[in-house]
């Protein structure tokens, strides 16, 4: 059930009490103002969490309240539809969601698209194409999880979309749970009248317990967090966990059946009164109970709201202590767990899950009770009532109303953004979604209004492609040099080093660099991966693993130094140019604990993954160009700040060890500050004389060959240059001449040996 979904209608669901037909008779529970509570506070946890409020550091949590709702509301209805019908009509029910859930998500989709092409920076959405299309057909999950068709929106700017996985991961429960509900219905009505919705029991809560095993063993099995957080297998044990409280409060009600008014509810009706019924009274308990169920009343002249209401005093307290129990327990973690951790996918998600539901089962049960009323208050109903807009809207939102173009930072720009948020929400909800969903369209036929969904879907389709064709297309087939040919063997320069290198590489290639330069490359570069190994980064705020490359766990085979030597043995370059520093600016977790550069431990670790580059990349012969890192700009916290990996002060401490080890090896190694190429005078800069240099994301540079040729002229003639002194076999500085001290030599030439391949992982 996507945020909001499933607001207050004229037609709650209807769970089964099954009959000797195996149909059974739907008990209508009511509308519960208290659901619609739940579901604002949960959609608020997220709006906050994305809005950098610390308070709700583990708002993240309120998407596991959606599930849950979710997994409880939509097994409700198909149960109470199979207890009307004797079936599950699915086309009808995959039309309404898709009458609820589309116009709202493709107006939004417009919005992004027209976001995207008029107030963003170009490329800083490189694949949003691939967001829209893969919201727009429920896969979003899958494809952030896989990258988005790239590696580098993990560290860049989040994509508009990116909030889009949790609904693609409730419409894949629309699309698989119906039918095998009816499969698991039908093979009920074979059993005893008591045990028809046991198989659907059973499968709910086999599925949700598998769920968060299997999540369990994929963290411990190395899995990243994105997969772990995202993926439909791991995180449906919360749908699951809502669904098998729906089938069991169904089964609970073959005890209780519906009361008459006047008549005190109870936890069961007593054998008595289960089997005779009054004449005529469809199963209703005749109008004088018993005279011990009297006893059991709430109060003179108080009637029970449905027949799920529980009104004996003893019942209603152990509820009210469970209830609030499992809000308390839920306000701690959303308090105190800022990102998903071990606890978390090692059974965390799947207890969190059953204190949702216990909070859900109260709130029905006891709808007089405080736990209820205080979820179902005016404000909070008017609040879940639009919620699936809030969700929709807020992410993109967030991200275009940004501190750096409000001025504003921390909770005057949240409350900007809330604000924002609550208007386009609300317009959403009374000029969309509510007109559609209820029909109000009259002048419109059937086929009408299908032709028109049609169109919208496939208008959006064309718009989100059209609006986000990433900028750098032309330059890319137009920007072609010539140049003369130069006698002699080319210089061969092999690029070293993480994704930034690896773009600068990938660009220089695209411009044909042979046609204009004496040179020959090869990229060698490791996404994911720059100089400095550990296990885990922090990127954005989310702990992610490192790839083998650059983690320690990893074989010494599979880390980069072993992956260097394969590839200067291949190519056997002149010149070897190094640029690291993106993962070097990042929190590393070493020696079990969160370290950023600046810190003494930190500082040993980097400076010997320096000085090993230098050995290893030298180890062949060849002469090192070390570049500077160039400046970052990935974008800005929740709260409006900079992320701590695009601090200055990081990046010139990098910096300026680079250029520290490098005056420890003149004679091999020589520092080429691209870091002043890129960013003049310390400012990041898309582009440079009208040239897109960097590309959008705040990371990397462009992917064109405009933007190649660009880098041929900055970094080959000083490459080539180093190049001709290595294949005239001189060193970049004359070695110092031995002195007659006996202790003292020549510093003898690097060797395999030399580069440190067989000491310690640090």
């Amino acid at each position: 059930m996507s945020p909001g979904a499933h607001a207050a209608t004229k037609r709650p669901p209807q769970p089964v009490v099954s009959d000797a037909e195996g149909r059974g008779r739907p008990i209508i529970f009511g509308f519960v103002p208290a659901l619609d509570g739940l579901r604002a506070v949960a959609v608020l946890g997220v709006m906050l969490y994305h809005g950098g409020a610390p308070v709700v550091s583990g708002g993240f949590l309120g998407i596991d309240v959606f599930f849950v709702l979710s997994g409880f509301l939509i097994t409700s209805l198909l149960l109470g539809e199979w207890a009307r019908r004797l079936t599950i009509q699915l086309g009808q029910f995959w039309a309404r969601r898709a009458r609820r859930l589309l116009p709202a998500l493709l107006v939004m989709l417009v919005g992004v698209a027209v976001y995207a092409k008029v107030f963003a920076t170009p490329g800083a959405f490189g694949n949003l194409r691939l967001d829209s299309l893969s919201t727009l057909f429920y896969v979003s999950n899958w494809h952030f999880i896989f990258g988005g068709g790239s590696y580098f929106n993990l560290t860049s700017q989040p994509s508009p979309l990116q909030h889009m996985w949790s609904l693609s991961i409730e419409e894949q429960f629309y699309i698989v749970w119906p039918p095998l509900a009816l499969v698991l219905l039908h093979l009920g009505r074979k059993l005893r009248p008591s045990r028809r919705l046991w198989p659907i029991l059973a499968v709910a809560i086999a599925g949700a317990v598998a769920s968060a095993l299997d999540m369990r063993w994929s963290y411990q099995g190395g899995a990243s967090v994105m997969r772990l957080y995202e993926g439909t297998d791991t995180r449906c044990q919360d749908i699951l966990v809502g669904a098998a409280l729906a089938v069991g409060m169904a089964i609970w009600a073959e005890h209780r059946k519906a009361l008459p008014a006047g008549v005190s509810g109870r936890w069961a009706a007593t054998r008595r009164e289960r089997s005779h019924p009054a004449a005529g009274t469809a199963g209703e308990f005749p109008p004088l109970p018993h005279r011990r169920d009297r006893r059991r009343r709430l109060g003179p002249g108080i009637k029970p709201i449905s027949a799920w209401e529980v009104t004996a005093p003893p019942a209603r307290v152990v509820l009210q202590i469970l209830g609030w129990s499992a809000v308390a327990a839920g306000a701690y973690l959303w308090s105190h767990q800022s990102t998903p951790g071990a606890f978390l996918f090692e059974g965390g998600y799947f207890l969190f899950a059953v204190g949702v539901a216990l909070v859900i089962f109260c709130t029905i049960t006891a709808q007089r009770a405080s736990l209820s009323r205080a979820l179902g208050n005016p404000v909070f109903s008017y609040v879940g009532k639009i919620s699936y807009g809030l969700y929709l809207w807020h992410f993109p939102l967030f991200g275009l109303l940004s501190g750096e173009r409000l001025h504003l930072y921390g909770y005057p720009l949240l409350a900007v953004r809330i604000v924002a948020t609550l208007v386009v929400a609300t317009g959403s909800f009374y000029l969309v979604e509510e007109p559609i969903r209820q029909r109000r369209v009259r002048s419109l036929t059937e086929w009408r209004a299908w032709a028109l969904t049609a169109g919208a879907f496939l208008g959006v389709a064309a718009v989100t492609v059209a609006a986000t064709v990433p900028a750098t297309a032309e330059a890319t087939s137009t920007a072609r040099l010539v140049g003369a040919q130069y006698a002699g063997p080319p210089v061969k320069v092999l690029v070293f080093g993480d994704s930034v290198a690896w773009r600068v590489g990938f660009a220089m290639l695209a411009s044909q660099p042979q046609n204009s330069y004496d040179v020959s490359i090869d990229n060698g570069s490791i996404v994911g991966c720059g100089l400095l190994r550990s296990s885990e980064y922090m990127g954005h705020g989310i702990p992610e693993l490192l790839t083998q490359q650059c983690n320690t766990s990893s074989p010494k085979s599979a880390q980069w130094p072993a992956q260097w030597v394969g590839d200067l043995q291949q190519f056997r370059p002149n010149v070897v140019m190094v640029l690291a520093g993106r993962w070097e600016v990042s929190d590393r977790m070493i020696n079990g604990r969160w370290l950023h550069i600046g810190d003494p431990v930190f500082d040993a670790d980097l400076r010997q993954s320096l000085e090993q580059a230098v050995q290893v990349g030298t180890s062949t012969g060849a002469l090192m160009l070390f570049l500077t890192s160039p400046c970052f700009a990935s974008g800005e916290q929740n709260n409006g700040q900079p992320w701590p990996e695009d601090s200055a002060a990081r990046l010139a401490a990098y910096n300026a060890m680079v250029r520290q080890v490098a005056a420890e090896h003149p004679a091999t190694v020589k520092i080429e500050d691209f870091d002043a190429q890129v960013c003049p005078g310390g400012a990041y800069a898309t582009s440079l004389k009208g040239l897109q240099i960097r590309d959008g994301d705040g990371v990397h540079t462009a992917p064109t060959a405009a933007a190649g040729q660009w880098l041929d002229a900055q970094l080959l003639p000083e490459a080539i240059s180093v190049g001709r002194i290595q294949m005239a076999g001189r060193q970049l500085v004359a070695p110092t001449p031995p002195t007659s001290s006996p202790t003292s030599s020549s510093t003898p030439p690097p060797t395999l040996a030399a580069a440190g391949l067989n000491r310690s992982v640090p």
